[in-house]
């Protein structure tokens, strides 16, 4: 097995790392939604302010695992029958915008936390809902990214079948939820999550399928 194609096995693992380093996220920062009122949002934004800043880290961090196995995703389209890279640089600008929307919608929390002291109620709303709206705005990059690779795995099998049907159905939510950008439903924005749920499944699947490849190359349709 060459240097390149074990590189990409293990770059594979990001995903599953990714994964881990998100929930971590999650369970550090607390959870506050859009459509809560400003007295509750400063409230949590008061309780939670060091899980915040540690969340945000571990968001960055999570970031560095992604970008990892990206590179394997884009060795494995490749490799599958994507000869020209049509589908794995859709696959890749569609993680990039989400990265990109996260990453902002991070950073507005993680500021709202550092400069607390600094802000009232109806200004922590403000910037809760800007930050929901970056968010938003990154998950339908997100949905690009499955797509795309669903469509290489119906054409060229980059990924057992259950896998693209996966990444179909977590797409579709990923576009509803991203109406959050125009609302604070909740019921929407449950929709959203649910959709990162079936992403974080989806994630794990490709790194186990894409580390347990070892040197061999999919077959092309």
């Amino acid at each position: 097995m060459g240097d390149d194609s074990k590189w990409a096995r293990y770059g594979a693992l990001g995903g599953i790392v990714f994964v881990v380093l998100v929930v971590a996220s999650g369970a550090a920062g607390g959870n506050s939604q859009a459509s809560d009122s400003p007295a509750k949002i400063l409230k949590y934004l008061h309780d939670h302010q060091d899980g915040i800043k540690i969340a945000a880290f571990l968001s960055v961090l999570a970031t560095v695992a992604i970008i990892w196995w990206a590179g394997s995703l884009w060795a494995r389209l490749h490799h599958s029958g994507d000869r020209d890279f049509r589908l794995a640089v859709i696959a890749l600008l569609g993680l990039l915008i989400g990265g990109a929307g996260n990453l902002t919608q991070t950073g507005i929390t993680a500021a709202l936390a550092i400069e607390l002291n600094r802000v009232t109620a109806n200004e922590s709303k403000f910037f809760v809902v800007l930050s929901q709206a970056f968010g938003a705005g990154g998950s339908i990059g997100i949905a690009v990214l499955v797509f795309a690779t669903s469509v290489a795995t119906f054409r060229y099998h980059a990924f057992p079948t259950w896998v693209g049907w996966l990444g179909v159905v977590d797409g579709l939510a990923f576009l509803v939820g991203g109406y959050s950008i125009a609302t604070t439903n909740s019921a929407i924005g449950g929709v959203g999550f649910a959709a990162f749920i079936l992403w974080a499944i989806w994630l794990i699947a490709t790194s186990v399928v894409m580390f347990r490849a070892k040197d061999e190359i999919p077959a092309t349709a």
